[in-house]
C-alpha cells in the first residue's frame, strides 16, 4: 500500500505509522519507507500487511481481476485523524483442473 497525496499542507511523514489500520483492523507489518512512486505528489509512504489477514477483510474476494474498495485510516502526530479510500484489484491465475484425471 503506497499512502499519498493526502493535503497540499499535510505531508506523508506526519503520519503516526503505528496508528494505520487497513480496513479497521490489519496493524501494518512492515513500513518500507518513503519513496518516490508514480501518480503520488512528492513522496509516497509504503506500508506491507500480510495478505491472508488483509483478505479476511475483503467481503468475498475472488482471484483476479476483481476490484474491491479498502479503508486506510490513522492518526497524524498533531492527533488528528485521516481516512482514506481506494480501489485494489486483485489479481492471480484461477487454477486449472486436470483433464480426464492427468
Amino acid at each position: 500500500v503506497w499512502i499519498g497525496n493526502i493535503d497540499d499542507k499535510i505531508k506523508v511523514k506526519e503520519i503516526e505509522t503505528n496508528s494505520i489500520l487497513l480496513n479497521g483492523s490489519v496493524k501494518v507489518e512492515k513500513v518500507v519507507g518513503f519513496e518516490k512512486k508514480e501518480g503520488f505528489k512528492g513522496k509516497a509512504l509504503h506500508l506491507q500487511y500480510k495478505k491472508y489477514e488483509s483478505f479476511k477483510t475483503i467481503f468475498k474476494p475472488e482471484l483476479g481481476p476483481d476490484k474491491r474498495e479498502v479503508c486506510i485510516e490513522g492518526k497524524l502526530k498533531n492527533g488528528e485523524n485521516f481516512i482514506g479510500r481506494d480501489f485494489v484489484e486483485i489479481v492471480g491465475k484461477k487454477e486449472n483442473k486436470k483433464e480426464n484425471g492427468k
